[in-house]
């Protein structure tokens, strides 16, 4: 899992090379290891589904890059379909996170 946020961490970079290295890296690592795509990971291993998607939403407002690049070079798909993807997954870890949390209640 670290690997990947390492690779996935390279999407932003301004070096066109390194965005292009790390995403093939990252889509060529699925194929090795599960004879599928990048979804096959998703689906099957939810546990890596959800890590990536609260590393992702963190992310979404300090380098929105990223998760565009992510998108569109990992997924095929653009950043909203993205983020309406991570919603149902991130949503409640949030929810719960501010019910613990006495200051949230009051702003």
């Amino acid at each position: 899992m670290f690997s990947l946020l390492l690779l996935i961490d390279q999407l932003d970079s301004p070096h066109v090379t390194v965005r292009i290295i790390a995403s093939r890296l990252i889509i060529k690592s699925c194929y090795f290891h599960l004879r599928g795509g990048f979804e096959l990971i998703l689906s099957r291993f939810l546990h890596i589904r959800n890590d990536l998607f609260d590393y992702l939403s963190i992310r979404l407002a300090s380098r929105p890059k990223l998760v565009e690049e992510f998108a569109a070079a990992i997924l095929g798909t653009d950043t909203e379909e993205l983020v309406k993807r991570m919603v149902p997954v991130v949503l409640p870890k949030l929810v719960l996170t501010q019910q613990d949390n006495q200051q949230a209640i009051f702003t």
